[in-house]
This record gives C-alpha cells, structure tokens and sequence, in this order.
C-alpha cells in the first residue's frame, strides 16, 4: 500500500515539475531546433534522460531533439508548430504526453508520418510501467497516430511483422569519435578490473547472477554504477566491497570509468540491442554479453565473449575467464566486425529514411 502512495504521489510531482518547472519554453525550443539541419525531412526525438536511449538515437539519426515529458498543452502546440511540416517525425522511445504530441501533429497534418522506435523486447513487460508504455503504443498504431512500429530487437519485429503491423527492424550502432580521452588502465596495473552498471536508472536485467559470477574473482576490484542498497548488500555477502558510485553520472564520466576496467560484463536476460557492450567495445574492453541479441551472430567474437546460458552463473565466469585470457584476440576479432557491421548499419538507416 505505502508503494503505490509513494508511486501515486511521485508520479504527481512529476507532472507539476515538468509542467511548471522544468519545461520546454519557447526559447528553449528555438535553441533545439537551430541545432538540427532543416535540409533533412525528418526529426528523431528522444528523452536526454535515458542514456542508452539517447545514444541509440544520437547514432542511427543526424536531427534529434532532446524532449523530456510533456503535460503542457502550450509546449505541446510550439513543438506542433515546429515539426507539422516535416515529412517523418520519429519517436525514440515512449515518454509521457509525447501521445498528445503525436495527436496535435496528426490533427494539423494528415501526410505526416509518425514512427516509434520501441527500445525495449517483452521480457520486460512483466515491469508495470514498461506494460502501461508498450500498451500505450500499440493503442496509438491500432488508432492511426503512429504509422510504423521500429525495432532494435529483431525478433521483435519478426514477431510483429508476422502479426500484420507495419514494422522495420533498425540496427543499433556505436562509434566512439574521442578515444583519446579515455585511457585504457596502465600496464603496470595489475590488479582485475571489473566493471558491472546498470541499464539506464535500473537494475531489472540479471543482477544477482552477475554480481555472484564477478565475487569469483578474488581480490578483484568491482566498479559499479549506480548500485543501490539491495545491491552493495549482496556484494558484501559475497565478499566484494563495490567501487563506483550509488548514483548516475553523465556519460564521459562513465566511459573514463569503464575504459579502465580489464572485463565489462552486461550478462542479462532482457537484451535487445543494447548499447553497453559497443560502446565498451570502443573504449578497448572486451564485454561479456548475452545471445539475445543480432550481433557478433555466427561468428568467433560471439564463441570468446557471449553467453548462451544466461542463468548459469559459471558460464557468465566462463566468458569472463575468456575475456581476460584472449583479450588482444577478442579486441582485434571486434574491430574486424565492427568494419562490416558499420557498412550494414550505414544501409539499413540509409534504407529506412528513404521510404516512401
């Protein structure tokens, strides 16, 4: 009862913050969109807050903009002005009263074309607020305000696209541009570096067995961002007292973080196409990783660092083992990967912005 109160009343003070508070004015929104090319036909918007949404989006599209939630009606018709005569408006993810956004641009425009990038797969609709999203969704599509359903996930799209639903599967991807601001640990640094973070602001994706594979390691150092109680307590049962921090910290801050560990591990039972492990990958630490998403499919890359038995504890410390013992093979192996799956990337948005 003290949860749903505690949910009941966060929920209503979010909506006074973002309404009176914290919300887009039209200063704010002149700023956005001078920052995007207006030559181009399209505009992705995604929520700043939610890291790995953002990097997706930043990386499959050129004009994205930054919109958290939206309950004013007078924000909503100053973004409608803006985007109503684009031809595709793209939707990263589902934020609340981005539907009344959705709604006002059909209303004004009925050629425009609305598409939704749904990040997540059904494994976690099982959590109350990514069913309430994912339903939201599918009655938006049912009743015409959302014109394609996209996937990260492709089994998601297969599925759905057997349904009869306009979907397209979209490609993740990741290029770090800056190595240089992010060292990898010293050679003379010989204590083990492991690195366990959550996704996004959550830990819903096979924690447990992963901290339980990492406490194997004795006299390893364990960074982890942003653990909570449950998890600094079960780390110290298993004799591991946690590095990092109990809060979020902005990407650069977090990559610096990363890149000094020897093994990342991201071991979890609801991937998609996460963006954890490339974006590991191109700091220069290999990242152990499991077989419920497209890439490194058939080959060595996948045989040396993803697991098949999620909920295996020993075979997430087998992978971890290989990433440590073939370390300069798996990082030579990735980037031999990343040169072909970059060409296939570079054509499945291609191809997915020129539709018709």
């Amino acid at each position: 009862m003290k949860d749903k109160i505690f949910e009941s009343l966060r929920y209503k003070f979010r909506r006074i913050y973002y309404k009176y508070i914290r919300t887009l004015d039209k200063e704010r929104i002149d700023e956005l969109f001078e920052k995007i090319d207006p030559k181009l036909n399209y505009v992705a918007l995604h929520n700043p807050n939610w890291l790995g949404v953002t990097s997706s989006t930043k990386a499959l599209f050129k004009n994205t903009l930054a919109v958290e939630e939206l309950y004013s009606k007078k924000i909503v018709d100053m973004l409608a002005d803006k985007l109503e005569n684009y031809k595709v408006v793209i939707f990263s993810g589902m934020v609340d009263g981005w539907e009344n956004l959705m709604k006002e641009l059909k209303a004004r425009n009925k050629n425009i074309k609305i598409k939704i990038v749904w990040h997540g797969g059904n494994a976690l609709l099982s959590e109350k607020e990514d069913y309430k999203i994912f339903g939201k969704v599918l009655t938006l599509y049912k009743e015409g305000f959302i014109d394609q359903l996209v996937f990260v996930k492709k089994t998601m799209y297969e599925c759905y696209k057997a349904l009869g639903f306009n979907s397209y599967f979209l490609m993740n991807n990741f290029t770090l541009k800056d190595k240089k601001d992010y060292p990898n640990k010293k050679d003379n640094d010989k204590k083990l570096r492991l690195g366990l973070y959550s996704s996004g602001t959550r830990w819903v994706k096979n924690t447990f067995n992963q901290i339980s594979a990492v406490s194997l390691y004795k006299d390893a150092i364990v960074d982890c961002v942003a653990y909570n109680d449950k998890i600094y307590d079960f780390a110290l049962h298993h004799g591991i007292k946690l590095e990092g921090s109990n809060k979020h910290m902005p990407q650069k801050e977090l990559f610096k973080r990363m890149a000094l560990n020897d093994v990342n591990v991201y071991a979890t039972f609801t991937e998609c196409a996460p963006m954890l492990p490339l974006e590991s990958f191109e700091l220069g630490v290999p990242c152990v990783t499991s077989n419920n998403h497209h890439y490194f499919k058939g080959t060595e890359l996948e045989e040396l660092t993803v697991v098949k038995e999620i909920d295996n504890i020993m075979a997430i410390k087998e992978k971890i083992d290989s990433c440590i013992k073939n370390r300069d093979k798996i990082m030579k192996l990735y980037k031999e990967w990343k040169k072909e799956y970059d060409k296939e990337f570079e054509k499945n948005v291609r191809e997915f912005l020129n539709q018709e």
